[in-house]
């Protein structure tokens, strides 16, 4: 979010060098000030799109500055590499100043100051928030887009637990990924409450409202590759950011064997709040088994066309592997 803020106060430094004057300003919230000064052998600009780490360099002629972009104004500048850890190093053609993160910073102040004989101009703020930092236990809400990962546009409030036996550390959404809200039974069959389905490692969810399959697209009735849910794949990660991602089977162990889950009471008693959401059919993406039945799936595969997931229904709560071409609810974590 780019914002305007007042000017600021004349740089303690002296005046020095050619060319036109530019104060460049990156303000921030209630987290003090570092001043840099920027030597004459620059001749370009970069603001970097992370913000514990800054990049800036001086350039004589003014254009426009976007965050995490380059702008050559001298057509003798080559575009550097992107930074790495550090504090300062200083060449002949580059100033790199990387920054330290702050715990639940919402923000990082910048200034940068260019001079010539005639003293220095009128200020030009520019201002980055960082998003609101996540404390587990609060709700967040998501604004899901239909496309290559959601099946629809909906904005979905989630609400987050910790402190799940097997997973003590790890922050949970407390509703299936893409649900309206949390289900209201163990045997919930209403498709507000399940949300959507994915298929193994595939980036496109599905409604199914009990009828009709959305997107209606072709099927995939066989999956057959040797891999895990890779990240760039992973509906958590894409339609949460922000460190979410789906369980490992790790992870759906822990939480059913110390949980002492037996049966569909044990997740749906703990805070996690599981119900039997159903599944779609992988040879013909049909729903089944939605009240009576609920299918989570892990990251991990056991062979080429099987992969794990938390299984449970009335009489039983196990780890199991299935088909990779059925099509599972998911149910979100980050490291907390």
């Amino acid at each position: 979010m780019l914002e305007t803020s007042g000017p600021i106060p004349p740089s303690p430094f002296p005046k020095k060098g050619r060319g036109r004057v530019v104060p460049i300003i990156h303000n921030a919230v209630n987290h003090g000030v570092r001043l840099i000064r920027i030597h004459l052998s620059q001749s370009c600009l970069r603001v970097d799109g992370f913000l514990h780490r800054l990049w800036y360099e001086w350039f004589r002629d003014i254009g426009d500055v976007f965050n995490g972009m380059w702008f050559i104004f001298n057509s003798s500048c080559l575009e550097p590499a992107s930074p790495i850890p550090g504090t300062y190093v200083s060449f002949s053609d580059q100033i790199i100043w990387n920054w330290n993160t702050v715990a639940r910073a919402t923000g990082y102040t910048r200034y940068v100051w260019a001079y010539n004989g005639c003293g220095y101009s009128t200020p030009v703020n520019l201002t980055q928030s960082t998003l609101t930092c996540l404390i587990c236990g609060d709700p967040f809400i998501i604004s899901h887009v239909a496309g290559e990962v959601a099946p629809v546009d909906k904005t979905v409030t989630y609400g987050t637990v910790n402190n799940i036996p097997g997973e003590l550390t790890k922050c949970w959404i407390t509703s299936n990924l893409g649900a309206d809200h949390q289900a209201t039974a163990v045997n919930d069959a209403a498709e507000a409450s399940a949300g959507w389905y994915w298929q193994f490692n595939r980036k496109q969810g599905y409604k199914h409202d009990g009828t009709t399959r959305t997107p209606n697209t072709a099927w995939i009735t066989d999956i057959i590759e040797d891999s895990e849910w890779l990240p760039a794949n992973d509906p958590c990660v894409l339609e949460l950011g922000n460190g979410w991602r789906l369980p490992t089977k790790t992870e759906w162990t822990n939480v059913d064997v110390t949980g002492v889950w037996t049966n569909w009471s044990g997740p749906w008693n703990s805070l996690l709040k599981m119900h039997a959401a159903g599944y779609l059919y992988y040879g013909d993406g049909l729903l089944r088994n939605r009240g009576s039945y609920g299918i989570y799936w892990s990251i991990t595969q056991s062979q080429s066309d099987y992969a794990w997931e938390l299984y449970f229904h009335s009489s039983q709560s196990i780890m199991y592997d299935f088909y990779k071409a059925n099509a599972f609810t998911a149910r979100c974590i980050r490291d907390n």
